[in-house]
């Protein structure tokens, strides 16, 4: 069979699709992926991804979203695809709209964090939500990542439609026990511009607003924080401007305990060498960055939002959650857990057994494959 991959960014093919996308090709498919190829060209070409460079605006530009359907509905025309599975808010719009252009009825969306969420303005969660209800007639299949997101769309959407497949990172990958020892002085002096003996704080996460990191800058600068290293991982996408954020980001390069480290291809020691990891998202699916400081056995701190409270629960404990903004609630949590190390013990313990139980990325791929017929 002939299966198209589509997603707007090539982060997401390489971090996201890429084992999905062998899997389908060791059982004899084709697979073209399209998405706009740019800061991972080299690693698109390192894994021998067949992919169509297309870019899809993340913003609400009307007029070049219309432009841009009509440019996709002619490729699948063309490539006369079986299956058209999409991803991501901007790309699973356009995407579905192309396929039901080019009267391609297999059309399987993967919801990875509806874009609509608690803490959007009603006016606009109605807006988006009305547009996946009449999206949802022209989708022969949706795949969950989050339980709440699919519990949401039971109420909503035909139930034959929707499939509830979770969300996992390959654990073979992902084993602590498999990286080679780096002393973490001399990990932490290749990366730093000016290392210190301060706690590190690990944020992975896209570098935009609704990943909460302005939330994070300004906690740097409480007088409490003053021993704490806050560490990013993470790209800015360059079709995403932000005055605000740009500003912020700029400023923040004075401070002593912030440092932006960009994308990483490898970020297992990274989780190796850091003592917390905090994820301020607003908005999430199921975070993949989460499960992988659960299983590289670093404590987490999340807000209380969709996706992360799947994963996280404070009475077990796998974590500990805060509301999101609230950065007062965050500093308490910081300082409470740092010198407990039972409870820190504790919850690592707990996280590492419920990632390595319910969250293999082999399992989710399997059960996809199985909604997919291939």
């Amino acid at each position: 069979m002939k299966v198209c991959q589509l997603c707007v960014l090539d982060f997401t093919t390489v971090n996201l699709l890429k084992n999905l996308i062998k899997t389908i090709e060791n059982k004899g498919h084709e697979v073209i992926t399209i998405c706009e190829v740019n800061e991972h060209k080299d690693e698109i070409e390192k894994e021998n991804i067949n992919v169509i460079n297309f870019k899809i605006s993340r913003s609400f530009n009307i007029v070049d979203h219309i432009i841009k359907t009509y440019s996709l509905y002619k490729i699948f025309k063309k490539e006369k695809f079986d299956i058209i599975h999409v991803h991501t808010p901007i790309g699973s719009i356009i995407g579905r709209l192309a396929a039901f252009l080019a009267n391609n009825k297999n059309v399987i969306y993967t919801v990875h964090g509806f874009y609509f969420h608690d803490k959007m303005p009603i006016l606009k969660k109605i807006f988006f939500f009305l547009i996946e209800f009449f999206l949802s007639f022209i989708t022969k299949k949706f795949f969950f990542q989050s339980i709440e997101d699919y519990k949401f769309a039971q109420r909503k959407f035909n139930k034959s439609k929707l499939f509830y497949i979770g969300n996992g990172i390959n654990l073979n990958i992902f084993d602590k026990k498999k990286l080679p020892k780096i002393n973490r002085d001399i990990f932490w002096n290749n990366h730093l511009d000016h290392n210190s003996k301060n706690l590190k704080i690990l944020i992975v996460a896209r570098i935009v607003k609704q990943k909460g990191i302005l939330d994070i800058i300004n906690l740097s600068k409480r007088k409490n924080m003053s021993n704490f290293d806050f560490i990013f991982i993470g790209s800015q996408n360059k079709n995403e401007h932000d005055n605000e954020l740009n500003y912020v980001l700029n400023m923040s390069k004075q401070l002593q305990n912030i440092f932006f480290l960009g994308y990483q291809e490898d970020v297992r020691n990274f989780y190796t060498h850091s003592d917390i990891f905090i994820l301020p998202s607003y908005r999430e699916g199921k975070p993949r960055s989460i499960i992988e400081a659960m299983v590289m056995e670093l404590p987490v701190i999340a807000t209380n939002i969709r996706g992360c409270r799947e994963l996280i629960d404070p009475k077990v404990p796998t974590g500990m959650l805060y509301e999101p903004g609230d950065i007062d609630k965050l500093e308490k949590i910081i300082n409470d857990i740092i010198s407990d190390k039972d409870y820190i013990a504790k919850v690592i313990k707990n996280a590492k057994k419920f990632a390595i139980e319910n969250l293999d990325e082999n399992k989710i791929i399997n059960k996809q494959l199985g909604h997919m017929n291939l």
